[in-house]
């Protein structure tokens, strides 16, 4: 008996770089043994039809034309198939599944302060509307799709993304030959993830040679801001094993970002063993809300005192126990097999 075919719509694909490719990869791993799982991206797309060699000239052109595709393999499969869309990138689909990883009108508002209706916004509402049912990454996703989409909330339901805990765990008898206070910085260089206040605990470790800071990043965006800096480092297109030992290498994760939708940085420090301090977003700060130890929100706008806090906070999960205890925490809450679950039962299996 042929498998009912599910096809995934993600423009760049599975990779293990960048939030939404990963958790997309994630969702075909969930699926693929009951499912016949097509992932749709734009190589896809450049190569099965003739007007592929428009995409990457505008995002508006983007959504429409993966739409147009994605239209055509419904045809040509007679309806018997599930579509998965994500954010606005096949608006103009009725999706048996929409999966929103936050709302581009909760970023503009955040972190732009721009209340106008760009088309971007405009497509997640409707791709949101059209869709049969609903995915919202967080609990404060899902209040934005509600109250800024005028989504049906009981349309919407919250299932928080994962982490490999099996790939993200603390090293025992790890030993750093630098033993200065070690902050670790993990994103793109960029105003929405907190430039500015990377920049200005850069300063700070520039003046304190008790203190260093440690940027992953995959883009080399804005890292000449940093040159000439002697207490910051900055590494490139880390892998996921890579980051692990990253992660092993810092006494906390400094997350300033101004808006995120269930980050995976902050799951992933977690289970290394490593806390987190940030601003009041994503994922920090539903764990926080949520009693999570090991997290704490900076409500200050003066790093010193924000160096403060989180020198505090290290020094409770200084030994390997103490680093355990965050990476059981992550193994219960947010391991592959519990999201497995969860989306295996979107359709009706276990």
């Amino acid at each position: 008996m042929n498998k009912t075919k599910i096809c995934i719509v993600s423009w760049n694909g599975i990779s293990d770089v960048g939030g939404v490719e990963r958790i997309t990869y994630y969702m075909q791993q969930a699926w693929q043994e009951e499912y016949d799982v097509e992932i749709i991206d734009f190589f896809q797309i450049r190569s099965k039809t003739c007007y592929g060699f428009l995409l990457g000239k505008h995002y508006v052109m983007d959504a429409f034309l993966a739409s147009i595709y994605v239209k055509s393999l419904k045809r040509k499969n007679k309806g018997d198939v599930k579509i998965v869309t994500q954010g606005f990138n096949a608006p103009f689909v009725c999706a048996d599944l929409y999966v929103s990883h936050g709302t581009m009108r909760g970023y503009k508002l955040a972190v732009q302060q721009d209340a106008k209706w760009h088309f971007n916004q405009r497509f997640e509402r409707k791709s949101a509307k059209r869709a049969e049912r609903v995915i919202a990454v967080g609990s404060h996703v899902k209040d934005e799709l509600c109250e800024l989409y005028g989504i049906e909330d009981a349309k919407v339901r919250v299932i928080e993304n994962c982490i490999d805990t099996d790939q993200f765990f603390p090293i025992r008898g790890e030993e750093r030959k630098d033993r200065r206070f070690t902050i670790l910085f993990c994103g793109r260089l960029e105003a929405g993830k907190g430039l500015g206040r990377v920049l200005e605990l850069a300063v700070y470790c520039e003046t304190h040679d008790n203190a260093r800071l440690l940027i992953a990043t995959n883009s080399e965006e804005n890292i000449e801001s940093f040159r000439g800096f002697k207490n910051t480092s900055i590494r490139l297109k880390l892998s996921k094993n890579e980051m692990n030992v990253f992660y092993n290498s810092g006494d906390i994760m400094f997350f300033p970002s101004l808006y995120e939708g269930f980050e995976l940085v902050t799951l992933e420090a977690l289970s290394a063993g490593i806390p987190v301090a940030g601003n009041d977003v994503g994922a920090i700060a539903d764990l926080y809300k949520r009693g999570q130890k090991g997290v704490i929100i900076l409500r200050s706008r003066n790093i010193t005192d924000d160096i403060s806090d989180m020198q505090t906070l290290a020094e409770q999960f200084r030994d390997y126990q103490q680093r355990e205890s965050l990476h059981m925490d992550m193994e219960q809450n947010y391991n592959f097999n519990l999201y497995l679950e969860k989306l295996r039962d979107l359709w009706g299996h276990t």
